[in-house]
């Protein structure tokens, strides 16, 4: 007989839209620390229809991706524009994220770090 386990993942998704300010990265800071306390370390952002982030509010939000992995998850970010994916370069937090295309693919790549686990 063959069975398998697979254990469930639990992501939080949210998706933005407009721009992304300095106020609303630390409403995002104040929400994600929330997801944590009620065991939620996979988060997703989908910034497919932002048009643009204020840098600081890059650096609030690279902060609180650092504190989920220390809690054993991660923030991924879905859907940015090369535009975004520019501002990240530019306050110099790029490496510091993982970029997919949508959510399917940062679904699967949650589900393959929790498989390696």
């Amino acid at each position: 007989m063959n069975s398998q386990i697979e254990a469930a993942i639990r992501v939080q998704v949210l998706r933005l839209r407009g721009e992304l300010t300095v106020q609303d990265a630390l409403r995002i800071k104040t929400l994600l620390g929330e997801y944590l306390k009620e065991g939620f370390a996979h988060v997703l952002i989908n910034f497919e229809q932002v048009s643009h982030v204020q840098l600081a509010a890059v650096a609030i939000l690279a902060e609180r991706s650092q504190l989920l992995r220390a809690c054993g998850g991660d923030l991924k970010l879905v859907g940015l524009s090369p535009y975004l994916v520019h501002m990240w370069d530019l306050a110099g937090f790029s490496h510091r994220f993982d970029f997919c295309r949508n959510e399917e693919e940062a679904t699967a790549r949650f589900s393959r770090v929790m498989a390696a686990a």
